[in-house]
């Protein structure tokens, strides 16, 4: 089996998730979350895979799979033990921070692979200031937390891994970016294109016209300001610098306008649900 076909299988496979719970409601919070988290955990390992193409790829095949098992051992954990996760207050053992460790290791080490390292840095400043934040001097120190207590925070309830950002994410977030995915595969995206095009195409400063009403356009179907430039701007930057205008103008316009496209209905950006979660 190549890796391309396991990155289609679990793609599909996610989409499926998304699509079922998306048409017949979500399950109960926590096994939507856990759930959806395996699947995107897998793909992700998939996707980005460790040493691809070098000389030492098999050892990365073997990390791979094993921060893929722990994530999926650690999710269904969550799953099969909901009712008392939710109706008791566990105390954390150690096969429970065993499991959060790897979660953890999980889904930073795929943080840093699609996201760079600042992420993964933050997460375990705060942990090592929860952890250790006692042994610090002046205002900044506080009593002290144990490892227990961090992992029935972050694992055994609906904060930490399973807040609300991943809440949101397994909803809303992915059902908008699958449907914008397969409005954008199917012709939506360079219809959009066509439209900006005949609208501002004959007017004065047409080019940046165009990629404004074209970034517009195409960050309803996106709802990500990187897609955005890195689609609409592949055409309207080289446009707008053969008609004259300087390089930096020219990425100005469309980095301005692409990044309207987070707050423009139907597919806004995580940002926008995530406003709406915390307003209500």
């Amino acid at each position: 089996m190549t890796l391309e076909r396991v990155q289609r299988g679990l793609a599909i496979l996610v989409g499926l998730f998304v699509l079922y719970t998306a048409a017949t409601g979500p399950f109960e919070g926590l096994i939507q979350r856990a759930l959806f988290l395996a699947l995107v955990t897998c793909l992700g390992f998939a996707l980005y895979p460790l040493g691809a193409g070098k000389s030492w790829r098999p050892a990365g095949l073997a990390i791979d799979l094993a921060l893929c098992a722990v994530s999926v051992a650690a999710c269904a954990y969550v799953v099969v033990n909901y009712d008392e996760i939710m109706t008791t207050l566990p105390w954390a053992s150690t096969l429970d921070m065993v499991l959060t460790a790897g979660l953890v290791l999980a889904v930073l080490e795929l943080g840093r692979r699609t996201v760079g390292l600042i992420f993964p840095v933050l997460v375990l400043i705060g942990l090592g200031y929860a952890l250790f934040g006692n042994y610090l001097p002046g205002p900044l120190r506080h009593r002290g937390f144990d490892s227990a207590f961090v992992t029935e925070t972050i694992f055994l309830g609906d904060l930490g891994i399973w807040g609300m950002l991943t809440g949101v994410a397994a909803t809303v977030i992915a059902a908008f970016v699958l449907f914008g995915a397969l409005l954008l595969h199917t012709g939506g995206g360079q219809a959009f294109m066509d439209l900006a095009m005949r609208l501002g195409g004959r007017q004065p400063g047409g080019a940046a016209k165009i990629a404004t009403i074209a970034s517009g356009l195409f960050g309803m179907i996106s709802g990500s300001a990187v897609a955005n430039v890195a689609t609409t701007g592949n055409f309207t930057i080289p446009m707008m610098i053969r008609l004259g205008y300087p390089r930096p103008f020219a990425a100005a316009v469309e980095a301005v306008a692409s990044t309207g496209g987070q707050i423009a209905p139907p597919i806004m950006g995580a940002a926008a649900f995530v406003m709406a979660e915390i307003l209500g």
